[in-house]
């Protein structure tokens, strides 16, 4: 079978974008006691949104001072899914019994247009514009304490509706375990145009689990409510960005 491609040769540059900007939390600690774990956190959770859908990304993900990031994605109304699979991915390096805290990460979510948007291969950190700035004051107005995901977009009143529910969001995600972080991780990461998502059977095929285990992972996560959420907040953000809503 051919390999599917995930960017085309040359991708449209998009008039509306999401800039996912963060920093790993406790990134001090973490980097003082496993200089590789952090790295490696980073590097795997990033594979696993570029490689989510096709042209998902502008571009790579651009890391700076070894814990703060940032990324751009052409589909914004897949930001929020993006996110919740970041902060899974990181969480579910933590093995059973570590001693260090589990890796995560603050994300502030900026959607807006773009006045100039560096080429792909150079990263996002030179661009300008609303959605760069929306994700960049969000993140500085992060306070420690506060749920660890927030969106800024050009829809105030989507705004007034989404943060509550990423702060309820927030407060499942800050207690999954390793093992939890990775099944919502695999039921996440496939959500290619052309496939369908993961059925359990599947997931836990890919683990080396059983699906019983795969359902009561599920179930402690709260993973049905994840994805409602999810896909609300999609549903709501393709009708405003082709205009059938304001």
């Amino acid at each position: 079978m051919a390999k599917r491609k995930h960017r085309s040769a040359r991708q449209k540059r998009p008039g509306v974008v999401a800039v996912l900007t963060g920093d790993v939390v406790g990134s001090s600690s973490l980097a003082q006691g496993e200089p590789h774990a952090l790295r490696t956190a980073l590097a795997e959770a990033f594979r696993s949104v570029v490689g989510m859908s096709p042209n998902l990304m502008w571009g790579q993900f651009d890391v700076h001072r070894g814990d703060s990031f940032q990324g751009v994605l052409a589909r914004p109304e897949l930001a929020l899914r993006s996110a919740v699979l970041l902060r899974a991915s990181m969480r579910s390096t933590r093995e059973p019994g570590a001693r260090r805290p589990a890796i995560d990460a603050r994300i502030a979510v900026g959607i807006g247009p773009v006045d100039y948007l560096p080429p792909p291969s150079e990263g996002p950190s030179h661009g300008l514009g609303e959605a760069f700035i929306r994700s960049g004051t969000l993140l500085d107005h992060m306070e420690s304490g506060e749920a660890r995901l927030r969106f800024r977009t050009s829809w105030p009143d989507l705004d007034e509706q989404l943060n509550p529910a990423c702060a309820l969001l927030d407060a499942l995600i800050s207690h999954w375990s390793g093992h939890q972080s990775q099944v919502v991780h695999t039921m996440l990461c496939r959500f290619a145009d052309d496939e369908k998502p993961l059925t359990q059977q599947q997931a836990a095929k890919r683990l080396g689990i059983g699906q019983s285990t795969v359902s009561q992972q599920l179930q402690a996560v709260g993973f049905n409510a994840v994805r409602e959420f999810l896909r609300a907040y999609e549903a709501a953000a393709a009708r405003r960005l082709s205009g059938r809503e304001a």
